[in-house]
């Protein structure tokens, strides 16, 4: 009896090690995967975030355009209304932003790329105030100039030595 202990004792400790290094190494694997997964899903969240910022920015963008090409026929009222819901929104995107390294831990590249952005957030908000003094009258002198100079072009494109067809249409007699 004392030689079959001897012969299977080496071989089951070694099977028990095993089997404790196994399962150390399943749960370490398995804390780890957790922490994976909850970095990628603050990762997802940050990825999702800077995409709704950058289209409201560029929402915010296109009304202060959109609001330049049509302050000549605003009152003042709606300039300043305006004017203050373009702040109200940039500000919003700045909360948003500024609020992206609490949600990722701290990680350096995002509040890098958080502390870029700052100066850039400024601009959007300095391009909203644009819309404000804006003189009208030149507004209003350019939009009838483009008017008159489409009409002076219409005009040359019809002259009358062509016998009523626009420049560049083939004759009667091209092949």
């Amino acid at each position: 009896m004392k030689l079959a202990k001897k012969l299977l004792l080496p071989p089951l400790v070694t099977a028990l090690v095993a089997l404790g290094a196994g399962a150390a190494y399943a749960a370490l694997d398995w804390r780890q995967g957790m922490a994976l997964r909850a970095s990628n899903g603050a990762n997802l969240d940050n990825l999702k975030t800077t995409g709704h910022a950058t289209e409201q920015l560029g929402q915010v963008r296109a009304e202060v355009f959109r609001t330049l090409a049509l302050i000549a026929s605003m009152d003042e009222a709606q300039v300043k209304a305006k004017r203050a819901d373009l702040a109200r929104q940039v500000e919003g995107v700045k909360r948003v932003i500024e609020a992206m390294p609490d949600n990722s831990g701290r990680d350096g590249v995002i509040t890098q790329a958080v502390a870029a952005a700052a100066p850039l957030l400024t601009g959007v908000g300095e391009l909203g105030d644009l819309v404000g003094p804006v003189d009208r009258t030149q507004v209003g002198l350019r939009v009838a100039g483009a008017d008159g100079a489409a009409q002076r072009l219409q005009d040359r494109r019809r002259a009358p030595g062509l016998g009523g067809r626009e420049a560049g249409e083939p004759g009667p007699h091209a092949a």
